[in-house]
């Protein structure tokens, strides 16, 4: 279970660009924010390439990288900005289904 002690480790890895730090991160967060992308986007792999996308990010801007009370909502911000751009690349893409809160048709 995580808790604040954490995603204060994790928050200070990131910002300070350890090595390791973003694996640490997915260690603690992946299977969950696969799930959240999952919702979004209905199948595995653009799922698994919108988490791996996003915590890629998490390396970008260290000066952007939130307290600890923020770290969740702040990765699940990047997971779903890049689950809308994964699914306005796909066919028909768009996840107007899921702002209206609905799964979409398999």
């Amino acid at each position: 279970m995580r808790n604040r002690d954490d995603d204060l480790r994790l928050t200070e890895a990131l910002r300070e660009q350890r090595p390791g730090a973003v694996g640490h991160v997915y260690n603690v967060y992946g299977p969950e924010l696969f799930e959240y992308a999952r919702g979004m986007l209905g199948e595995r792999e653009p799922a698994v390439e919108a988490v791996r996308a996003a915590l890629l990010k998490t390396r970008v801007d260290p000066d952007a990288v939130p307290g600890a009370d923020g770290l969740e909502e702040w990765l699940r911000g990047l997971v779903r900005d890049e689950c809308g751009g994964a699914a306005r690349r796909r066919p028909g893409g768009g996840l107007g289904w899921w702002w209206r809160g609905s799964r979409p048709r398999r």
